[in-house]
Formats: C-alpha cells, structure tokens, sequence
C-alpha cells in the first residue's frame, strides 16, 4: 500500500457475526491479502456526501489479538479513519440491542492484586470529532433505518455515547469479581467487551487516525448464553453496524482526512486548524491537532506527548480564571506572550495539557525526567509540527533548525501570513524552568525562543516561580502568577477535592472521623496550601486507607511536609533495610535523569535481587511515573519520579549524602554504564 495516507476506511470486528453484519453496508465486495496471509474484504460505500472504501477484518476475541490485527491493518492499509463494530454485555442504563459509541474504554483489569484488588486502570478514547458526529446521529431515529439482518423492533433500539469496559474475560454473572470490580470502580460504564482497550492502543500509537468504537449491546450478563442463544448477538451486531454506517454517511466530504474547521471553544479563543485542503488528524489526545500529510522525514521529529497529556488531564477541574486571562490577552493583542507562573505542583502542566487537548496548540512539554529538556528537542518538535500543521513546503527540517531561533521565526512569519486578520495560532510551551541550556549559545533566551513573534502568533509558556528563566521578550507580553493563597486557586482546589470525596474509600475515612464532606473539603483545602500535587498523593493514600487512625488535622501540611512524613515513614519500617537496599534504588531514580527499568536500577544501585526492586518500586509508586517502551522487540517497563518537585526533594536531602551513599559515586557509574542499553540504540 501507499505509504501516503490511503482513501481506506477500516472496520475492525471480533465475531463472524459482527463481521457478517458490517458486509451488509457492502457493494462490490472482494479479497485483499496482506504479505502474511491475513485476509480483508474490501468494498464500497456510498452516501450523500462520500464514496467510502471499506476494508473489514475479523481480528478474533480479546485485547491483545485486536492491538496486533488493528496495528497491521493500518499499517497495510494506511487510513485516516477506523471504526470497531461489534457486541458487549450491558452494564446500566442500556437494554438488549441499544447501541454505544465509546467515548473511552477502560482497561479496568489493570492492577495490583493484594488482599483488596487496586486498580490502576488505563483508557483509550475516541476520536473527540467522531464523538461529537456519533452524539448528533444517536439524537435521531434515522440510523434504524440502515439495519439490515435480523430485526426485533418490538421496542426500537436506543443509541448512547458514554464509557465502555475492556477486560481479558467473558463477565458472565453479576456475582462474579469482575462484575463488582465495574460496579465499584467504573460506576460510569455502559457495557463491558474483550477487545475495546487493545483497538484503542494500537490507535494511540498512530497518531494520525482517527477511531470510533460501536457496540450493540448483546446481553445483560446475567443468562448470557440463553441471549445468545436467541439471536441477540446477531441482532446486537446488526444495529451497531447500522449505528457505524450511519456516522460515516453523515461525515462531510473527506472528513476523514480533512478538517475544513476552525475552533471556537468556550473561553472564545479560536484557533486556526485548517493546515490544507488534505490535512489529517495528529491524535485526539494531543488536542485535535490537524496536520497534513507530510513528508515522513518531517513527521518523525514530532514528538508524541499524548500519554502525558491523557495523565495531566484527568480529573481536571477549574482554572477558569487563567482561561479568561489568556482569552483576553488573545483578543486585546495582536501578538505576543502569555507566562504562566506558580509553586511547584500548583498544576502548570495540567493547565498547559488542558490548553492543548481543549483548543488544539502545537505544544511542547519539557520533562527534565525523561532527557526532553533541550532546545534541540523543542526546535525539531516544534518546527515539525509547524510544517505539518500548515502545510509549508519542506521536505526535512534545515540542518541548522536548532541552532538558533532563525528557522521557527521564519515559519512563524509564513504562518503568520497565512493566517489572515482573524485567525490565531497559538503555542503551548510548558515548563521553562526544566530546560537544559546547555545545546543553547550564552546568552540566549531559554529554547531559543524568539524575542517577538508576528501578528496572531501567541506562545502560552509555563514556570515556576522560584526559578531564573532567561527570556528576552520585545513584544506584547504578560506574566500571569497563580499563588496558592489566591481565593480563585483555593476555590479550584476545593473543587477537585468535592469531585473526589464521594470515593468509596474517602468515604469510609470521612464516617470513621465524624466529620461531613464539607469539613473535609473544608480541612484539606486549608492541608494542602494550594498545591495540586499535594493532593495528587495525599487523596490516594486517605482513599487505600494509609490515614485510617488518623484524624484529618493530624495529616501533614503542605507538600514539603507530606514528602518529608513520608521518607520519615518508610525510613522507620527497617532501617537496615533502609540502608541495605531501599535508599540504594531512590537514589538510583533521582541520578538518573530518564525512565530506567529495573534492569538498570540493578545495575546502578547494586542492590541485587530483583525482588528488593520491586518492592521498594511498590513503596514510592504514588511517586513514581510507570510506562512502557519498545525495546529489543518487545516492551519494557521503566520508571520516573512522577513530579519535579519531589525529585527536587530528594536531590537536595542531606541524609542521602549522610547515609553512606556518594551521589559522585553514584553518578560516575551511570556514566560508565553502556547507556545504548537504555535507550535502545
């Protein structure tokens, strides 16, 4: 197939009867056959206002068989658009042969499994344009009129837009663990299936497809093989097939691979998104970015920020009041910057990765912990972008791109030309304060930012405070502190602790101390001084039950506090443990300035059983940042301190050089350690 992005659409199905159901919609159908002997049918599709190629695949049962068949299929195909048609059994709300497009599908088997199962699930999310397109179709009746197949309209079918659960097993009975373990922690999902979290990954690692997923509710649970046994697997599958046909005959001409738009969101910032007439979708985590179809070689320098993005994000509440900063600034300027600055886990990158996701900015996200903290990191991610998103002629980046600032100031220049009087672009930059300036000339501002920047060209930035940034700006500009004292910070903070406080385990905490929601959100707004991360760590471990005897004034106050509490705690469990192996591996995590895996924490701290590893990984993993990289043709966990601030806290402890351990030594053997093997090269 060509390696330009094809005229294919993609439906990905488990079951013959899905398979055989989604055929239906298909004229002209004929076999395509991929070099390893997979077999697609492909045919036609014609609506109002597009002919569609459809290639459909019967990936088989489960998670991880979907990720594989999904991931060849766009990579033979090589599609902007895919769509997964099949059943689920039905949690709530819904009925038997009601339809749901995901929004998200939780991985809720994800977890660590103790005496009470904790979860640690992850998600996948569709397309946000998809949503919105699958929201307008379930408001009308007119999808029923594509079901083809067996019919039961007794009761007309329903459609709903909500989460779906993805797990490695048949949920068969409501009395059964993985039954209870939805109804506990996934109270919001619709239905559960086997293959919604695998489809959603191989998505997540191609970045220019857009994805919907539709289930036709099939069973309730509970007597499952007597509604399978009456059809209503064939039924489920006809209707959710109607529902996908009926999303793409409403999807405008090349919708798939163009975004005609620009976005008004709701603090009336408007963006400009239309790169070209060919413009694609770089991901909808990364905040319905829309690039065109560029040269690889320029496409390879962009960085996939999406998972940080995804994590910065959840659970976000408020910071309207910074949204409405920005907003004006944008409207009463027609140039300039916008810093951001706070304390340390006030919540900079969430706010910087809610601009992104909500109103669509290029974007670069410094993270000191895993190596992207140069200028040369920024000016490949942001000049690639910049090209793609607008559709400027160049086939690679220049060889003096990181260099200095002369490259992004002449796209921003062509941008801004571009633009027109009434379109805006607008650059999210996050944590200057994490920047390594060693690649950058004396004297020069921070990444090589430019000094001024053209008419409707904005750079939103992020940094802390306390931090000396050098950044020369001649242009319009504004610095916007956000102190945790402010009243409208305090009311985002008791925001978020209202969102979490209904939690089955806060609850428990809340009955046991005799207070009421509103004294605890009351208490631990004032605990928390304002500080985010601070509640980041201290909510999980009052919800698990950490501070069961402990009354809500006796938690400790502030971040600072709560970090220095919990060294004291797990210092005092065994202290020659302390010594022998536990200190050994954090300090290993605090040297090492990228995500290690265990393997090199081996190596790094001496300490040699794995085991110990892992267990001291299991005590600091509300501090710790776990995620998965190809390596060796296969995946690999590494681990990073979740925030800078606490690495911070380590790095300047005393007690590590104290406790006889020599951060020199420490470091030279990292240095001495055959650094190919962490990174793969």
């Amino acid at each position: 197939m060509s390696s330009q992005t094809s005229s294919y659409t993609i439906i990905i199905t488990a079951l013959p009867v899905e398979f055989n159901a989604v055929i239906e919609h298909l004229q002209n159908i004929h076999e395509v056959e991929h070099p390893a002997g997979t077999i697609y049918e492909v045919g036609n599709f014609s609506s109002e206002n597009q002919d569609w190629n459809i290639a459909v695949i019967q990936a088989g049962m489960g998670n991880p068989r979907t990720a594989f068949e999904t991931e060849r299929a766009i990579n033979f195909f090589n599609p902007s658009l895919v769509i997964f048609v099949g059943v689920a059994g039905g949690l709530k709300d819904v009925n038997l042969g009601d339809v749901v497009a995901a929004t998200k599908v939780y991985g809720f088997e994800y977890g660590k499994a103790e005496q009470q199962f904790k979860t640690r699930a992850e998600f996948g999310e569709s397309t946000y344009s998809l949503i919105q397109r699958a929201l307008a179709v379930s408001r009308r009746d007119n999808w029923l009129n594509r079901i083809q197949g067996i019919q039961a309209l007794n009761n007309p079918p329903r459609a709903f837009v909500g989460a779906i659960a993805a797990g490695e097993k048949i949920v068969a009975s409501t009395n059964s663990q993985s039954y209870k373990l939805l109804k506990i922690n996934f109270s919001d999902a619709l239905a559960v299936e086997m293959e919604g979290f695998g489809f959603f990954r191989a998505i997540h690692a191609n970045h220019h497809v857009e994805a919907l997923m539709i289930r036709g509710i099939s069973d309730m649970i509970d007597n499952k093989s007597k509604a399978d046994a009456s059809g209503s697997q064939e039924i489920a599958s006809c209707h959710a097939a109607a529902f996908a046909f009926e999303v793409l005959a409403k999807l405008k001409k090349n919708v798939n691979t163009t975004n005609e738009l620009t976005n008004q969101n709701h603090s009336g910032i408007l963006i400009e998104q239309k790169a070209s007439d060919n413009a694609k979708q770089f991901g909808q985590a990364n905040g319905n970015i829309y690039f065109g179809c560029t040269e690889k070689k320029i496409r390879d320098n962009i960085l996939d920020q999406t998972r940080i993005i995804e994590d910065k994000t959840q659970e976000f509440v408020g910071r309207q009041f910074v949204f409405d900063a920005i907003n004006k600034f944008i409207e009463t300027n027609s140039r300039g910057y916008f810093i951001v600055r706070g304390d340390p886990g006030i919540g900079k990158s969430a706010l910087a990765a809610q601009l992104v996701k909500t109103k669509a900015c290029v974007h670069h996200f410094n993270i000191r912990a895993e190596g992207i903290s140069k200028a040369s990191n920024f000016m490949t991610n942001i000049c690639a972008q910049l090209i793609a998103a607008y559709d400027l002629d160049y086939k690679t980046l220049p060889p003096d791109t990181t260099q200095d600032s002369g490259f992004l100031s002449k796209l921003l220049g062509e941008i801004s030309d571009k633009l027109g009087s009434d379109k805006k672009l607008i650059m999210v930059v996050d944590a200057l304060d994490e920047v390594d300036n060693t690649d950058t000339t004396s004297g020069a501002n921070v990444l090589y930012l430019p000094m001024t920047v053209p008419a409707g060209i904005y750079i939103v930035a992020t940094m802390r405070r306390d931090k000396a940034v050098k950044l020369r700006i001649e242009c319009e500009q504004k610095y916007f502190d956000i102190k945790q004292d402010d009243d409208k910070n305090l009311a985002d903070i008791s925001k978020y602790i209202a969102s979490t406080s209904e939690r089955e385990g806060i609850q428990t905490y809340i009955s046991k101390q005799d207070i009421d929601n509103k004294a605890f959100i009351s208490i631990l707004t004032e605990t928390s001084q304002g500080n985010f991360i601070y509640l980041y760590y201290v909510l999980p471990e009052i919800e698990r039950g950490a501070y069961t005897n402990l009354a809500l004034t006796a938690i400790p106050v502030g971040l600072k506090n709560y970090y220095e509490d919990h060294w004291g705690r797990m210092r005092a469990q065994d202290e020659e443990a302390w010594f022998k192996y536990k200190l050994p591996v954090i300090v290993a995590l605090t040297v090492v300035k990228a995500p290690i895996s265990i393997d090199l924490i081996l190596d790094f701290s001496k300490v040699p059983k794995k085991y110990r590893i892992r267990a001291v990984l299991q005590e600091w993993w509300q501090f710790l940042y776990e995620l998965q990289v190809t390596y060796q043709g296969g995946l690999q966990k590494r681990y990073r301190m979740y925030h800078a601030s606490f690495h911070d806290f380590l790095a300047e402890k005393e007690e590590i050089a104290d406790e006889f351990v020599d951060l020199k030594a420490a470091h030279e053997q990292i240095a001495n350690t055959l650094w190919d093997d962490l990174f793969d090269e």
